[in-house]
């Protein structure tokens, strides 16, 4: 089950062309949920080994701290935006939250819940390399909105590059956890090696 039925490019460069519309209202350093979710849903139709992986693909992760107030916020924002979303069947995004305070092992919660993909929110006082060995050894792409995110190793964010959301690939990070993107969505992002 693809994210995207038909003319995934189109409906790329229209999103990001939308989303560069709101730009002004944006503010901060990064890109607001609202605008992150659609476009790294988006993202994950160009992934050409998506359906190789044992994953549900309609399944997005959401990892937060439990005791970390902003986690939480944001993980409620991104749940209520995927929950936006439909499918190329219709059918709902399917949300999976993960608590990262209540995990002892990430990479057997990843594997437990059937994700394919994984929103790391903002999180405190952990390694974002400990999140992206654990996504790596579950073959689950990784999505942020948090460029640092995206430079310490996860696979996809959405930045800003002055007012304008930009999609941000880490092709390293992306190839070891099991991702192959499009030339062409590589050619629209901002690729870090």
């Amino acid at each position: 089950m693809a994210l995207l039925a038909c003319a995934p490019r189109r409906a790329l460069v229209a999103l990001v062309f939308a989303c560069a519309l709101l730009a002004p209202q944006l503010g901060a350093q990064d890109a607001p949920i609202a605008v992150q979710v659609p476009l790294l849903v988006k993202v994950l139709a160009f992934d050409r080994l998506a359906q190789a992986r044992s994953t549900d693909r309609g399944a997005i992760g959401v990892l937060y701290q439990g005791r970390n107030r902003g986690s939480v916020l944001a993980r409620d924002e991104v749940i209520d935006a995927l929950h936006e979303l439909r499918l190329p069947d219709g059918s709902p995004v399917r949300c999976v939250a993960i608590d990262l305070d209540g995990e002892r092992d990430l990479a057997a919660a990843l594997a437990r819940s059937g994700v394919g993909a994984l929103y790391v929110t903002p999180l405190r006082a952990v390694e974002i390399a400990t999140v992206a060995a654990a996504s790596r050894k579950a073959s689950v792409t990784t999505l942020t909105g948090s460029r640092r995110y995206v430079e310490e190793g996860l696979a996809v964010g959405i930045g800003l590059r002055g007012d304008r959301p930009r999609i941000l690939i880490n092709l390293e990070a992306s190839k070891l956890e099991g991702a192959e993107f499009t030339a062409h969505l590589l050619g629209m992002a901002e690729v870090m090696r």
